[in-house]
C-alpha cells in the first residue's frame, strides 16, 4: 500500500522539500516513511507548459504479518508538527494508493 499527498501549513503554503512524513498503523506493525519533494514535469502535448506540485510525499507501507485482511487505522504525521491525520484503510485490496492531505500545525514546544 502507498500513501501520497501534499503537506501544507495552516495558510495553505506547501512545506519545504525534505520534510519527513510517516505512516504508522495503530495496533499493527505496518509503517512507512517518506520525505516531501517538489516535482516538475512537461506534458508531451504540443505547446504544453511545465506543471509542478510542491510539498508532495510518497510513503510505501509493506504489508507485514498482522497487517493483512483487516481494517487498519493509520496515523499520518509530519516531523515537527503536533497534528496527526488519521486514515482508515481496509486490506485487501492490496496495491492501493491512498491520498491524504496533511496540514502542519505550529509546534507547541517552547
Amino acid at each position: 500500500m502507498w500513501f501520497t499527498g501534499t503537506v501544507q501549513d495552516a495558510y495553505g503554503r506547501p512545506t519545504v522539500a525534505g520534510t519527513q512524513v510517516s505512516a504508522q498503523a495503530n495496533g499493527a506493525p505496518c509503517q512507512g516513511a517518506g520525505k516531501t519533494e517538489d516535482l516538475y514535469w512537461v506534458p508531451q502535448a504540443p505547446n504544453a507548459q511545465p506543471v509542478g506540485i510542491r510539498g508532495f510525499y510518497f510513503i510505501p507501507v509493506e504489508m507485514a504479518a498482522g497487517c493483512a485482511d483487516k481494517l487498519l487505522i493509520f496515523r499520518i504525521t509530519v516531523a515537527g508538527s503536533p497534528n496527526v491525520q488519521m486514515m482508515s484503510v481496509s486490506t485487501p485490496p492490496y496495491g492501493n494508493v491512498v491520498q491524504v492531505q496533511v496540514q502542519i500545525l505550529p509546534s507547541t514546544q517552547n
